[in-house]
């Protein structure tokens, strides 16, 4: 059965209720696709039986599909699966420590330190620590981390695409947004964990953002808000892509009435995100200053300007752009061919004509508008835009479901996206695989030797370095070193964050703390504070100690800017957890 286009508003409103949005489009009658008809259980059992099925099979598949991580001891590879493991070592280690916040790391930079963890999104590196803590290698972690999202993306996707489009529409969502080209590509060709797990929010994020936009009320509100911030601590880059075309989606979904409403409820909920994080975003938007930021846009791999797309290259099936072509393609003669319904034309076109906005912003006649735009500059990779065109291609193509009635044309349908499916995603199924020596590679001593920044364009040094301290001393195998006078030095404690040391001498010294400076950093002598000079030219940070026993402590603590951040991230979580209290059912 399929529903009468002059259905009455009262009814329209009811179907687009997300509480009921399991049975929408899905054959159902209005009476029971809006809870006002009695479901008997034959119905609830078949529509199980017919959902069931399917999201079986796509599990099947989005498992299949990064096949490449279930190699015991193996990694593949991929441009950054290293730097990403090396990140992983030191935030586990940072961990260990004691340093949940894992702002400060010296296992980078030659053992000399890198504020690196202030910068960088916080929840892929902890959850892979966490993980690694209770016993797992760090490589296994790593693919858990990447399991769990492929799963999570699979299957929100099929429950974004059966808000719109019923059982059959969420098949074919979940199935297009699966095998991805571009998804695929940033776990199995560039090895971007972080920007694969914010790939997997996505569609939850969507579903956030439509169901506040149909009710407005604060049980939708937590949820929009909470996902905002998860996906700003997993990948800030997509989340400044992914929040404005949520926001757009949660305006649009909700009643003409009360679409400035909506909008504006929308964007208290990602401003309430950002609160929640401003833990990991104060810091990182008030201490850019200090560190050398600008060579994420102005390094010439790095920048916007080099990465902008000639049209043609969109249908190369290659790194990065992978066959976002010929997505592009089908969602045009899509948008040609298939009508819609006078009822959802609003929405529809939004899943058509965001694709093409998006892939417009990627060509290189838009880079007026990169230039223009500040923030988006920060995205380096207008090639980025792809995995958030690609779930809107995905949620386009599942209305194939609403626009074909007949079954046996649905499953030919099926059949014929995933074999074009899996012949965009078969460049990326054959991955070089080999054995990965975890104990060697990521060991302290072979971060620190090994030199490894983490970075590819020097972006986190502190910008008053001038010569980096490795060049002048080699790398840093001991943390304190002897620059005048003959003192005996006995190193208590030392972590990542804290050095405690104590140093017996006949004669004044001159003691150098192998660690660049940067602001956090303090000196206790005998439990009094202590000044220290830092090196105009290497950064590193020495101090002058009087004859006799002392006892010496170098500590990393936060600054004010770090603890407004804290404190407005506690207070915002306070509020929230205060608010659905006194807001949850009798």
């Amino acid at each position: 059965m399929t529903f009468d286009p002059g259905v009455s508003e009262r009814v329209h409103s009811a179907i687009l209720d997300v509480r009921d949005e399991s049975v929408k489009f899905s054959g159902a009658s209005p009476q029971i696709a809006s809870g006002h008809g009695i479901c008997s259980d034959r119905v609830m059992s078949l529509r199980f039986m017919i959902d069931m099925p399917m999201v079986i099979l796509l599990i099947v598949i989005s498992l299949y599909s990064i096949n490449v991580v279930y190699h015991p001891h193996c990694a593949w590879s991929t441009h950054d699966l290293r730097f990403n493991l090396h990140r992983y070592a030191a935030v586990s280690d940072a961990v260990g420590d004691g340093q949940w916040t894992a702002r400060w790391t010296r296992l980078f930079n030659h053992g000399y330190g890198y504020p690196l963890l202030l910068f960088y999104p916080p929840a892929t590196p902890m959850l892979v620590a966490l993980m690694h803590r209770t016993g797992l290698s760090l490589l296994d972690s790593m693919k858990a981390l990447a399991i769990i999202m492929s799963l999570a993306a699979t299957i929100s996707a099929y429950c974004l695409g059966r808000v719109w489009y019923g059982a059959w529409g969420g098949f074919l969502t979940g199935l297009v947004y699966t095998l991805l080209p571009y998804r695929l590509e940033t776990l199995l060709s560039r090895g971007a964990i972080a920007e694969y797990a914010a790939l997997g929010l996505l569609p939850l994020l969507w579903l956030a953002f439509i169901r506040l936009g149909r009710r407005s009320g604060f049980r939708e509100f937590i949820p929009a808000a909470c996902l905002s911030a998860g996906m700003l601590l997993f990948h800030n880059a997509t989340w400044l892509t992914a929040v404005p075309v949520s926001i757009a989606l949660s305006t649009i979904c909700s009643n003409s009435h009360s679409r400035a409403r909506a909008a504006g409820t929308a964007l208290l909920a990602a401003v309430t995100g950002m609160c929640l994080s401003s833990f990991y975003l104060v810091p990182s938007i008030l201490e850019m200053r200090h560190i050398r930021i600008d060579n994420l846009t102005t390094a010439a791999h790095l920048s916007f300007r080099n990465n902008m797309l000639p049209p043609a290259r969109l249908w190369v099936e290659t790194w990065p752009y992978a066959g976002a072509g010929h997505l592009f393609t089908l969602l045009f003669l899509l948008s040609a061919s298939l009508p819609f319904r006078r009822r959802d034309a609003v929405w529809t076109l939004f899943f058509r004509l965001t694709p093409i906005a998006l892939f417009a912003m990627m060509l290189d006649g838009s880079l007026p508008v990169w230039e223009c735009i500040k923030p988006l500059q920060y995205i380096q990779f207008p090639w980025r835009l792809s995995g958030l065109a690609g779930l809107s291609i995905a949620v386009a193509i599942g209305a194939l479901s609403a626009a074909i009635g007949n079954t046996v044309l649905r499953v030919s349908m099926c059949l014929l996206i995933a074999v074009a499916s899996f012949h965009l995603y078969s460049p990326y199924f054959f991955q070089h695989i080999f054995q990965y020596n975890e104990t060697h590679e990521l060991s302290r001593e072979e971060l620190i030797t090994g030199g490894t920044t983490a970075v590819v364009a020097d972006e986190y040094q502190p910008g008053h370095v001038r010569v980096p301290p490795h060049l002048r001393y080699g790398p840093a195998l001991a943390s304190i070193a002897i620059e005048q006078g003959s003192p005996r030095v006995f190193i208590d404690t030392d972590t990542s964050t804290r050095c405690r040391a104590v140093v017996i001498g006949t004669t004044p010294s001159r003691i150098r703390f192998n660690c660049v400076h940067y602001p956090g950093w303090t000196l206790r002598l005998d439990d009094n504070r202590h000044p220290f000079d830092v090196d105009f030219e290497t950064g590193l940070m020495t101090t002058s100690i009087p004859e006799g026993r002392h006892t010496m402590e170098w500590v990393f603590t936060r600054t004010p800017i770090r603890w407004i951040g804290d404190m407005i991230s506690l207070c915002s979580l306070t509020i929230l957890f205060i608010l659905t209290r006194r807001f949850r059912s009798p």
